[in-house]
């Protein structure tokens, strides 16, 4: 008999360090079925299709598909499932094709050589029989972002992907694109496509969705057909308490005009372009007038454009932390508990969960105390992909922690706290902040424009992908042996440079390493091809040896073999070291003493093969 799902999560859990982001939660896909999965920001929805996906490990739990137990450790994994997903923040390299991007990983090839003629084809198939009409040519940089989701979506519909998960898939659309959208959804089910819609919009379930499965503070509150709920019954799943969708109001009528505004243009921060381009208005005495729009089609500077005041500029290095403080506990509290938190091996971002409630500046608190003036931060950090909360703490930034995660890190170590520093952690930090700009600068920059120059100076063409790198590292390794795959046999030496920080999840027993595993988890899509791959870092004082670099190139799978090495299982077991070590892949750097970046680099020559 024919298993019912075709995606069973049964009582999944995720646990990070201090937070329990899935509790025992279970959700079954029918086929051919449109399944919503709802809940409040930070309600575990990502998460859990994180899991699905192969970005994150359940900590426990199992997985079906078709009825059969799978394990998904990779987002390989997963499209091997055929198992696709459209992330809310779009995973498309900028510059490239929309047909570059849409193959990246499965490259077609006729011999030694690419085969894009038969991928531009299905490609255009595909487009056509699903209404995404796309440009194959045109780079993704250049489209807007309705458009590039149809690329996203193309991209699952090329690999054959059964099951569709649409992670927020409207938070970035106009009305018109959330329409159309609406109904290509439709159109991919019934040609038997399952679909999981993660989304906290009512209106957007009750249109398109067969069933929903509520999620709330990362436990499951329960499954129900669409066809026989409201919206009322599913915003009080959702929040655990009854939500009016009317306001009772008096019609109130507008006195004079206490507003005026003519022709008002705002520059851009960002770009040459002005934001707001010959604006007019007027706001009358008692009445609320609303600004709409997109992000990033000019509100916030409307609005800034209409705010005078004071500017605090303010300058943050990641280093300056201890030095720019305003302790709500003594001094003396302060310093033990932090000498707690070492002890007891807490990482950086549990350290900063505590500090940031016991400080009247950390966590937004600062920017919050300068309001209403303006706040300009330039932050000077080594990593430009660090998150900017957790750079000296964020003084100037919302803050993305919670009180109950600091509480579950203070019980998690057994803290000793005072009453007075247990109350404080449970005082929430600024979440928003309306009246703060940030710009981020630092030396991983410098190193890419290097790297760039001596790849120029060697006869290849650089092109950097990004100098805000923060990922896994294997997938960051992973992506650019695509990029080799995609790229190879155009008769150009080309250089892809990418910087930033990678990280490495330590799940065996080696020495970690995760520039080596960048390098490690390039080897197989490079094999036999005319390529390199090599990721260094600054920072050889940090670990327990002075090799701050991995290199492989389209021989070193071959060596790995020869030598009795698995590259799979040296990834598995964090002993890329040693693996790379065997085979002459390890960059020696020697002690830098500087802060941690990394910069990766993919040499491509103009022969296909070696």
């Amino acid at each position: 008999m024919e298993n019912e799902y075709v995606i069973e999560m049964l009582n999944i859990t995720k646990e990070f360090p201090g937070i329990k982001a899935n509790d025992n939660i279970t959700l079954q896909l029918r086929k051919g079925e449109i399944h919503a999965l709802l809940g409040e920001n930070g309600a575990g929805k990502s998460t859990l299709m994180s899991i699905l996906f192969g970005l994150y490990q359940p900590t426990s739990g199992t997985i079906k598909k078709n009825g059969q137990v799978v394990q998904i450790n990779t987002p390989n994994d997963a499209n091997d499932l055929n198992i696709g997903m459209v992330h809310q923040h779009f995973k498309l390299v900028e510059c490239f094709s929309v047909l570059d991007n849409i193959i990246l990983g499965v490259e077609p090839s006729k011999g030694l050589f690419l085969e894009k003629d038969g991928a531009r084809k299905k490609v255009l198939e595909l487009s056509e029989r699903y209404g995404h009409k796309v440009e194959p040519d045109a780079l993704i940089s250049d489209i807007t972002v309705g458009m590039q989701q149809r690329v996203e979506i193309l991209k699952m519909l090329y690999r054959d992907n059964e099951v569709l998960i649409f992670d927020e898939p409207t938070a970035v659309l106009t009305p018109q694109e959330i329409e159309e959208l609406m109904k290509i959804m439709k159109n991919l089910a019934h040609e038997g496509k399952s679909i999981l819609f993660i989304t906290h919009k009512l209106n957007e379930i009750m249109e398109v969705a067969d069933r929903c499965t509520i999620l709330r503070k990362g436990k499951y509150i329960g499954t129900v057909d669409i066809a026989d709920t409201t919206k009322e019954e599913l915003s009080k799943m959702m929040v655990g308490r009854n939500v009016s969708f009317t306001v009772d109001k008096d019609e109130k009528e507008p006195g004079d005009t206490v507003l005026e505004v003519s022709h008002l243009t705002v520059a851009s921060r960002s770009h040459e372009n002005n934001a707001v381009r010959d604006v007019s208005f007027q706001v009358r005495r008692g009445e609320i007038v609303c600004i709409a729009g997109i992000d990033g089609n000019g509100q916030t500077e409307l609005v800034q454009g209409l705010t005078a005041g004071d500017t605090v500029l303010f300058l943050l290095s990641g280093g300056g932390s201890a030095l720019f403080e305003q302790p709500l506990v003594s001094g003396a509290e302060l310093q033990e508990i932090t000498s707690q938190l070492l002890a007891s091996g807490a990482d950086i971002v549990e350290m900063n969960t505590i500090r940031k409630r016991l400080s009247g500046v950390k966590g937004g608190r600062f920017a919050q105390r300068c309001a209403p003036a303006q706040v300009f931060s330039i932050v000077l950090s080594d990593i430009l992909g660090d998150p900017l909360d957790m750079i000296a703490s964020g003084p100037a930034v919302p803050d993305t922690s919670t009180c109950a995660q600091a509480l579950a890190v203070a019980e998690k170590y057994h803290l000793a706290l005072s009453a007075q520093a247990r109350a404080l952690l449970a005082q929430e930090t600024p979440k928003t902040l309306d009246n703060v700009t940030t710009r981020i600068t630092g030396s991983v920059r410098e190193l890419c424009r290097a790297a760039a120059s001596a790849c120029r100076n060697l006869g290849y063409e650089p092109v950097l992908l990004t100098d805000q790198l923060c990922c896994e590292a294997r997938e960051a390794g992973s992506f650019l042996g695509s990029i080799v795959r995609t790229q190879a046999g155009q008769g150009k030496k080309l250089a892809y440079i990418a910087g930033g920080e990678t990280i490495v999840h330590l799940t065996g027993k080696g020495l970690g390493g995760r520039n080596q595993e960048l390098a490690l988890a390039a080897a197989p899509a490079i094999a036999g091809l005319n390529a390199a791959v090599f990721s260094v870092g600054s920072d050889g004082t940090d670990g327990p040896t002075d090799a701050a670099g991995g290199y492989v190139d389209g021989d070193t799978l071959a060596a790995l073999e020869a030598g009795g090495w698995s590259g799979y299982v040296a990834l598995q077991n964090n002993d890329s070291y040693h693996a790379l070590k065997a085979v002459d892949g390890l960059i020696i750097t020697g002690a830098t003493g500087t802060n941690v970046n990394d910069v990766a680099v993919t040499l491509i020559g103009e022969k296909h093969r070696l």
